[in-house]
């Protein structure tokens, strides 16, 4: 049951099917090297077996094909030169080059391979974590990608320069070297900052230049830019693009009044020529206006341009409508429909109340003033009084007339009286003349025959007196 062969240089020639012992039973051995021409072939679940405890196997079990490492110690693949996992001989599955990249493909295209600094992956790369080192760069160069710090601050680089860094919801962006915050925003604040760590809910910060732009750049008919910081005139302007005109302009003040601190044009006419300022303030009026003319006041009206107020000359006020000086105000006083005259101007009116006392002559002749009720209306040096009185006392024999001083004004005539009225209230009372004497503060009533109800014209106890004069003052 043995096939022997022995000997140096003996051979064995087999030809046909061979069949060499029973496969469940007997054994194969051979004790010499081996050469083959031809394959050998295995069945299904028929092994190629090394190892004396059989510890590698390769087989296939009629669906799939195996090496398996099935003993003591590792499976280790060895080579000289490049390791390659291929399907057929143009499709790479894996390459493993000797002192150089491990490469993985799909579908025959490269995807991670090994580089002596780490990794690098073709496309998108999916985790379900990331962890590196403090400090560490993630990006494309480390020039130019994010790292964190020990104090969790995420900074983002460009070109080798911090250009973003987040902390815990706040936000920053770095101007072009890297080193100062130019846009911040504070989450603890909820405040966004511009050129300055914020100190308000906004907060935009600039040295110098324009501050701020909004603009409108479509084609749009009369678009509008709005601009706040140092422009050739102004530090706040909203402009009109169609027209190339400033319509609202706030100016900066710096040491003086600049021309103008506040413009509303384009057209809509509100400027304030020189100055605004706080009231109170010393030498800074609240509001300053161009002077005007009257065909063109400085404060008019809409639809009315020529109807308003406006500055004459120096310290004085004039009011226009229609294109025409109507009232003026000057140091003079008031004056009407364009007169300049000094001698024409009103300046004075006022209203008020006074108390007339007997003189010293109608004292002694026995009148007491119970009581009374006097007022005075002065325009200019013109100057009305009226009133009424009540006597509870007169003379037995009655003397024609009776004197009061007490008017508001001193007369202005020297040389004549200023005659008016006065009369008993009831419906048949007698009448009498008042006069202003010349020069004085009084006043007299005197009985005026004739005229009267009755001829014996007499002043009664209990009666009321009402009585008006109008006379020139000093």
């Amino acid at each position: 049951r043995f096939l022997n062969v022995s000997g140096e240089a003996s051979d064995v020639t087999m030809t046909g099917n061979v069949t060499i012992g029973d496969a469940g039973t007997d054994t194969l051995t051979i004790n010499a090297a081996t050469t083959t021409t031809a394959d050998i072939s295995f069945g299904d679940n028929d092994k190629a077996i090394f190892g004396a405890g059989s510890d590698l196997q390769i087989y296939h079990d009629g669906s799939h094909s195996y090496i398996k490492d099935a003993g003591t110690g590792s499976l280790e693949i060895q080579s000289d030169s490049i390791i390659k996992f291929q399907k057929g001989a143009s499709e790479y599955l894996a390459q493993f080059n000797v002192d150089g990249a491990v490469q993985l493909y799909y579908d025959n295209a490269l995807k991670l391979a090994t580089e002596s600094g780490g990794v690098n992956v073709t496309g998108t790369l999916t985790s379900d974590g990331l962890t590196v080192g403090i400090g560490d760069n993630i990006g494309v160069n480390a020039s130019n990608g994010f790292s964190v710090d020990a104090s969790s601050n995420i900074d983002f680089t460009s070109g080798g320069v911090k250009s973003l860094r987040i902390k815990e919801g706040d936000i920053s962006f770095y101007d072009s070297a890297g080193s100062s915050q130019s846009f911040f925003w504070d989450a603890s604040a909820e405040s966004l900052g511009i050129g300055s760590s914020p100190s308000r809910p906004l907060h935009v910060a600039a040295s110098d230049g324009l501050l701020a732009r909004l603009q409108r750049t479509d084609a749009f008919t009369g678009s509008w830019d709005v601009r706040v910081g140092t422009l050739t005139t102004g530090d706040f302007t909203i402009y009109d693009n169609e027209n190339s005109k400033r319509a609202i302009q706030i100016e900066k003040l710096s040491g003086s009044f600049t021309d103008p601190a506040l413009k509303i044009d384009s057209v809509g006419n509100v400027k304030a020529s020189n100055s605004v300022g706080v009231s109170g303030s010393a030498g800074m009026p609240v509001l300053q206006q161009a002077a005007g003319s009257q065909g063109f006041p400085s404060y008019s009206f809409y639809d009315d341009g020529n109807t308003g107020m406006y500055r004459v000359s120096s310290d004085a006020l004039g009011f226009a409508t229609a294109g025409a000086q109507r009232v003026r105000i000057d140091s003079d006083g008031l004056k009407f429909n364009g007169d300049t005259a000094a001698a024409n101007a009103l300046d004075d009116y006022e209203e008020g109340t006074f108390n007339l006392a007997l003189s010293a002559g109608s004292t002694s002749n026995g009148y007491v003033i119970s009581s009374q009720n006097c007022k005075y209306t002065k325009i200019g040096n013109i100057c009305y009084v009226t009133g009424e009185f009540n006597f509870s006392t007169v003379p037995s024999s009655y003397d024609g007339n009776v004197a009061f001083t007490g008017l508001p004004f001193t007369s202005g005539f020297s040389n004549s009286h200023q005659i008016g009225v006065a009369r008993e209230v009831s419906t048949s009372g007698d009448i009498f003349v008042t006069q202003v004497n010349q020069g004085s503060a009084e006043i007299g009533m005197n009985a005026m025959d004739g005229i009267s109800s009755s001829d014996n014209q007499s002043i009664l106890a209990g009666k009321t007196y009402s009585f008006s004069n109008t006379y020139i003052t000093e």
